[in-house]
């Protein structure tokens, strides 16, 4: 793990320090309750968004909303000048009055290009499709709402990034061709190219 994540007292120290960052510029990020030299903790702040999209937790409205807020989060970070690094749904918690955004360690404090905003809507779209293995109404409510919150240049850089990567699709086909419920991530790349196509 080490060779994967990197040292693990300068990751623990760059998560410390995005959540004070984040806050400091209003965001959706929970609070710090409570730290010390080798830990912080964070309340409780509700389901995850892959589990309730996978569960198809609570009523479809519901789950339009929450996703319209997630989308609007999103959004209010890059406003702000900040990339959230790997925003998978997992990381977005749903109290069931408001969204917050944890796990940050792709966060740094100079990712503030717009390049790095799209890579952030590239990665929240195909993480949602991973989890739900179809369009929905939700990955829909998603795009459209980012749109209705973040820019213009912002989606168009999301959407040719994604395009980009259509020799992936095709090197991949046959471990997307695999049983139902495997190789989901392999098998939502046509499903993101699809929906970036069509937006």
């Amino acid at each position: 793990m080490r060779l994967q994540k990197g040292d693990t007292i300068h990751a623990f120290q760059r998560e410390l320090d995005a959540y004070q960052i984040l806050a400091d510029a209003g965001l959706p990020v929970p609070p710090i309750v409570a730290k010390r030299d080798d830990l912080f903790v964070i309340p409780d702040c509700g389901k995850n968004l892959g589990r309730i999209l996978a569960h198809q937790a609570g009523r479809p409205e519901e789950r339009l909303q929450i996703f319209d807020r997630a989308a609007r989060g999103l959004a209010q970070f890059h406003r702000a000048g900040f990339s959230h690094g790997r925003p998978s749904l997992k990381d977005v918690l749903w109290d069931g009055t408001q969204i917050r955004f944890i796990d940050f360690e792709r966060f740094a404090p100079d990712r503030t290009e717009p390049g790095h905003f799209a890579e952030d809507v590239v990665i929240m779209i195909f993480n949602a499709l991973s989890v739900s293995g179809q369009r929905c109404a939700e990955v829909d409510q998603l795009v459209e709402s980012y749109r209705d919150a973040g820019t213009d240049e912002v989606w168009e850089l999301a959407r040719r990034r994604a395009l980009r990567m259509r020799w992936l699709n095709w090197i991949t086909k046959p471990i997307q061709w695999r049983r139902a419920g495997k190789a989901k991530e392999f098998k939502a790349i046509p499903l993101t190219l699809e929906t970036f196509a069509a937006h």
